[in-house]
């Protein structure tokens, strides 16, 4: 029986660099008797020799192959017929723009596996990049408030940061960071300034990623409460930045009584909720968001309380970094996302437009929706690591069989979302939307 991997250009953008296995994994797959084949890149981060050395067959023809590796979703046209593709396909919540794609898998009769959906039996995901997400968007995030902040005439040592795609490395954006936080707490930042409030939501990966960062700026830690109470300068003291970590408790309360907020029951019963993050924004400088959000719940930052709000000058908030990345979602500013060429636009609720850039009225925006490519060796070494075990279960499902006489490990088949030409039971929903 033949073992053949197929790892497929990344399409989307020129911007995606990561790749689902690094060299090393494709020697060691080498090494267990399986063939790898790679679809020839300009744009990855890993060269061809890279993988050509480390035993792959370097190809711009990947057919033929028993299973179909990528990162983002791939033409409609490129899939393979009859096989088995794994990649994030963002169709789950039945995504307008993706709906062709998924109507091409059926018709082709791929099996289509999308990594957001591996999960243990807790629920819990075992492949993802958010750590390297949040780290990524906080890097960005930073770079967009000393950006935003100069404009507005605060010249900070954060204004001296730069994107996270153009460090070569994670090492090297934390000591950039690092310094930058020496810098403040040696200048100071003056009354006017003191303390930066960075708001992050969430306490995931991408939060841990985000934290992580923010670290390097050596904050003091406050809750949201002292937040909302004034007392972040009186908590910081001498240093120049306090850190403010959200929980879902934080986020919401009970609408009709005075019960303390019930996770189990917010999650059945969202409707019983109001929002309350209004409290907390007009004392943040900059809001990190990392928490998971769909429709059912309260947002975060409303165009209503943006326009009622922003213009006031005891409202300290200037920039956010939207690391979920939702339009239209969460964060009701992020109207667009954005590319690494072009990651920043500043939102006018007064007017609903936009301006590429840091200068003009409104809230800056960070709202790139492929964070993680902007630190792609760290982002791929994680990825082919988790993903790397699961490479030969995955070879060894014999995928012509029926879903239901499908023999594969339960997080695998909690991910198939179609299987030959028909979709999977928990995914049957999605017909009304393709």
């Amino acid at each position: 029986m033949s073992r053949i991997v197929g790892i497929v250009r990344e399409w989307k953008t020129a911007s995606e660099r990561r790749a689902p296995l690094t060299p090393q994994a494709v020697f060691d797959l080498r090494d267990q008797g399986v063939t790898v084949k790679v679809e020839s890149s300009p744009h990855r981060v890993y060269s061809d020799d890279a993988y050509a050395r480390a035993g792959a067959e370097v190809t711009s023809d990947l057919d033929g192959c028993d299973l179909y590796l990528g990162i983002k979703e791939m033409p409609a046209e490129r899939l393979h017929a009859g096989r088995p593709h794994v990649f994030f396909s963002h169709t789950i919540k039945g995504q307008p723009y993706n709906m062709p794609l998924l109507t091409a898998v059926l018709e082709r009769r791929c099996t289509l596996l999308d990594y957001e959906v591996i999960t243990d039996d807790a629920g819990r995901r075992l492949i993802f990049f958010g750590v390297q997400a949040g780290q990524a968007g906080m890097i960005n995030s930073l770079w967009t408030l000393g950006r935003r902040l100069l404009v507005r005439g605060h010249d900070t040592a954060l204004s001296t940061l730069e994107q996270a795609r153009h460090y070569d490395s994670l090492v090297e954006a934390k000591a950039a960071i690092l310094a930058a936080g020496d810098t403040m707490r040696e200048e100071g930042l003056g009354d006017a300034l003191h303390p930066i409030a960075v708001g992050i939501t969430g306490v995931g990966n991408v939060s841990r990623g985000a934290q992580e960062i923010l670290d390097m700026l050596e904050p003091v830690a406050i809750r949201p409460e002292d937040l909302v109470k004034g007392r972040a300068k009186e908590l910081a003291g001498d240093a120049p930045v306090v850190k403010v970590v959200f929980r879902e408790r934080h986020m919401v309360e009970r609408r009709t009584s005075e019960e303390p907020y019930s996770r189990s029951e917010y999650r059945a019963h969202p409707d019983r909720y109001r929002g309350r993050f209004d409290d907390y924004l007009p004392h943040l400088h900059l809001l990190v968001t990392g928490n998971y959000w769909d429709a059912r719940y309260p947002r975060l930052v409303n165009l209503a309380w943006l326009r009622e709000h922003l213009q006031d000058p005891a409202t300290r908030l200037v920039a956010i970094g939207d690391v979920s990345c939702d339009p239209d979602g969460g964060v009701e500013c992020t109207v667009r996302s954005t590319l690494p060429e072009d990651p920043v636009y500043v939102y006018d609720p007064a007017t609903g437009e936009t301006r590429a850039g840091f200068d003009g009225p409104g809230i800056a925006m960070m709202a790139v929706d492929i964070l993680p490519t902007e630190l792609p060796r760290e982002s791929s070494e994680q990825f082919s690591r988790l993903l790397g075990p699961l490479v030969e279960p995955l070879l060894d499902a014999e995928w012509m069989r029926p879903f239901d006489d499908l023999d594969v490990p339960g997080p695998l088949k909690r991910a198939i979302i179609a299987h030959a030409g028909s979709l999977t039971p928990a995914y049957a929903h999605l017909r009304d939307h393709c």
